[in-house]
């Protein structure tokens, strides 16, 4: 990366100086001050003139001058351009920054092969800075510690801390793009480690509800056997009365047949019209005779409700005879479900129900008697007529009494056919019905399914998201300052420290080392991780704290020398252009004789030197420029 050459207007002291920059070799710009001869040279724009070019491309003098600040007084703003070319790229950019008062501008321009100009500039200076940086291939801080070496911010490498020197070497030796590489390293294992959370609650999320799923269906199964057994109970006691509704209708269809009834009917008319033919007694006999039937209906009822009851009781009595065989199923007298503990109260309660249905029987039983014998008295106030009209009467007698009951039990039979057919119907419903458990309990198995699949799915993304956590992690591991940058430190350290000693060399016959370190010894004797540099006086014993002005200034420009020698090999677009100023400040003839000595190797490598001074430097520099202060400003003088 070469800087062709530089326009400056109204910059600081400097009111016009246009230059050419590139492959002038080492040149020595001195000053004069005319509008303060007792200044002699300060003041006259030496610094003003390289304080222009990094103004330029970083915005800031070493000085630290911005803003206003840097217009030429009584103008009303300044300007600065620089051309550079990118020998890497084969390309050249015109980079010009101008303020006016209050107000900044930069701009970027390409020039083709042609010298058009075509712009670059970004939406912001922000921005626009940013690009200024990829195209110089390093940053401002880089900038002034191996190009420009003010004489105000000439960087105290020596000085500096763990964390600054680690900075400067490591953007020194080229691996600033690994900082932007382990932002993104974190911040992609940021996204990692919230994506194997999200994944890790999934799966929490599929298991509680397999979870659920299985506890429900546990639930339903069971409370769907416990449906069946009470079904089955159910399905059996309709059943039997089915059943018995069948017997029952049978033999009163057997009993009271068409043709039977057909036969008494016409025998109680044959009877009737026998007895007809008899006297008044045979009509008193008649209105007796028809008492004596009602009475026989109401004993024919209360006989059969006698012989349902004979049943209750023997169904009372088997009930509570087998009581033990009744375990889990429900009393039949107040519902609860018969089990050991509630043994004694059900056997209380069949025996309680079988004594209220026996003492019903034995009532009934008594209530037939009593009608029996109201029915014989009835009989015996019959009239006594002659032994044919009394056969008469008992013939009618019987024939109606049998009619009647045959009446009643073809009367029955409907009744019994009604309570058959709903007794059915209920056990057809109760055997069709299917029950809704079994519908969720079906729904519930197949969601239990499905979440098992998406279970599997889940765990799998979120072995994925821990492995590509994991991956995440080690990145930002090599990445980090203890991976690839610090293994990056551990081999630019030793060519630092071979360099160091080579300008220490130079610049002090060797009578003084720098060494850098990448650890050190803390008051416990323990090894630790620091980057410094460790400065000793080889005859004194002192420290750097404890060398003189001119030691100090040797120390420091071994070490930046040092550090432009990384910057020159490790740098992806190497800068051509180094601008000292005063740093011969404070060294004697022989110390200033071996720092010359080390800037013409300089300018050999770098193309251009420039150094300013204060001295005449012309026995050891044949290049001379003087910048001259006027009042009308400081101007290049034509005797370059």
């Amino acid at each position: 990366m070469k800087i062709e050459q530089v326009k400056i207007v109204d910059f600081l002291t400097v009111s016009n100086i246009e230059t050419r920059l590139d492959d002038l070799g080492i040149v020595a710009i001195m000053g004069v001050n005319k509008v303060d001869t007792a200044a002699e040279s300060n003041g006259s724009g030496k610094s003003s003139f390289a304080d222009a070019i990094c103004w330029c491309l970083w915005g800031s003098t070493a000085r630290g001058e911005a803003g206003d600040e840097i217009i030429r007084s009584g103008e009303k703003g300044a300007f600065v351009s620089v051309v550079v070319y990118d020998e890497m790229q084969d390309e050249r950019y015109c980079i010009t920054r101008e303020r006016t008062k209050g107000k900044t501008s930069l701009k970027v321009e390409f020039l083709d092969e042609k010298g058009a100009l075509h712009d670059r500039t970004s939406g912001t200076i922000d921005l626009t800075q940013k690009t200024i940086a990829q195209i110089m291939g390093c940053s401002e801080s880089v900038f002034r510690s191996v190009v420009y070496l003010g004489q105000e911010e000439m960087p105290d490498l020596p000085k500096m801390t763990d964390k600054a020197l680690k900075e400067i070497v490591e953007e020194a030796a080229g691996v600033q793009s690994l900082y932007a590489a382990h932002e993104l390293a974190k911040e992609a294992h940021k996204k990692a480690v919230s994506a194997k959370e999200a994944a890790q609650q999934e799966v929490n999320s599929r298991q509680s509800k397999i979870e659920d799923h299985r506890s429900s269906i546990e639930v339903i199964a069971e409370s769907i056997e416990a449906e069946k057994e009470s079904v089955k109970g159910f399905r059996l006691a309709l059943e039997q009365d089915v059943a018995n509704c069948v017997e029952r209708i049978s033999v009163l269809r057997e009993q009271a047949s068409d043709e039977i009834f057909e036969e008494a009917k016409k025998r109680v008319d044959t009877a009737v019209d026998d007895f007809r033919k008899y006297t008044e007694a045979e009509k008193k006999d008649q209105e007796i005779e028809s008492e004596v039937s009602r009475a026989l209906g109401g004993i024919g009822m209360m006989r059969r409700n006698l012989d349902a009851q004979k049943k209750l009781v023997a169904s009372k009595k088997a009930e509570m005879e087998n009581i033990h065989s009744r375990i889990g199923k429900p009393c039949g007298e107040c519902g609860t479900i018969i089990t050991e503990a509630t043994m004694e109260v059900a056997k209380d309660h069949a025996l309680s129900a079988f004594k209220s249905s026996l003492e019903t029987a034995k009532t009934m039983l008594h209530e037939l008697k009593t009608a029996e014998a109201d029915l014989e008295k009835k009989r015996s106030a019959l009239p006594v007529v002659s032994g044919e009209t009394e056969d008469k009467s008992l013939a009618l007698a019987e024939a109606r009494r049998r009619f009647e009951e045959i009446q009643r039990m073809r009367a029955a039979i409907p009744a019994l056919e009604g309570e058959k057919a709903l007794a059915e119907k209920r056990l057809v419903d109760t055997i069709s019905r299917p029950s809704p458990l079994v519908a969720k309990l079906e729904s519930l198995k197949k969601e239990l399914e499905l979440s098992k699949f998406e279970l599997d799915a889940s765990t799998l993304a979120l072995s994925e998201a821990e492995k590509h956590e994991e991956e995440c992690k080690e990145v930002v591991s090599v990445f980090g300052p203890a991976g690839v940058r610090a293994h990056i430190l551990d081999q630019v350290t030793p060519m630092l420290n071979e360099r160091t000693a080579f300008y220490m060399t130079a610049l002090t016959d060797g009578k003084i080392s720098a060494v850098w370190s990448t650890l050190t010894t803390n008051s416990k004797g323990e090894l630790r991780e620091k980057f410094s540099i460790d400065v000793k006086h080889e005859e004194t014993g002192k420290k750097f704290k404890g060398l003189s002005g001119g030691e100090k200034r040797r120390v420091r420009l071994a070490c930046a020398f040092a550090l432009q020698d990384l910057v020159a090999t490790r740098a992806n677009k190497p800068i051509h252009l180094m601008i000292t100023d005063e740093i011969d400040d404070a060294l004697d003839i022989p110390g200033l004789e071996r720092l010359m000595s080390v800037m013409q190797d300089k300018a050999r490598e770098r193309g251009t030197v420039m150094v300013i001074s204060h001295n005449d430097l012309k026995s050891w520099i044949g290049e001379c420029w003087t910048i001259t202060k006027t009042t009308k400003g400081s101007v290049l003088s034509d005797d370059r």
